[in-house]
C-alpha cells in the first residue's frame, strides 16, 4: 500500500463513520420509541401475570 491509497482508505473509513453517525442519529428516536413500547408491553404482561 502506498501513502496515497492509505490516505484514501482512511478517508473512506471516515466517510463510513459519518454515514453511520447520520443513520444512528435519525434512527435513535425510532429506537427509543420501540424500547418504550417494549417496556409498556412488559408492564402489561406483568400486570396480567399478577392477576
Amino acid at each position: 500500500m502506498n501513502q496515497l491509497s492509505i490516505r484514501l482508505f482512511f478517508a473512506s473509513e471516515e466517510n463510513q463513520n459519518l454515514k453511520l453517525n447520520h443513520i444512528h442519529r435519525s434512527s435513535s428516536a425510532v429506537v427509543q420509541i420501540q424500547l418504550y413500547l417494549q417496556e409498556e408491553q412488559l408492564e402489561l404482561k406483568h400486570l396480567h401475570a399478577g392477576e
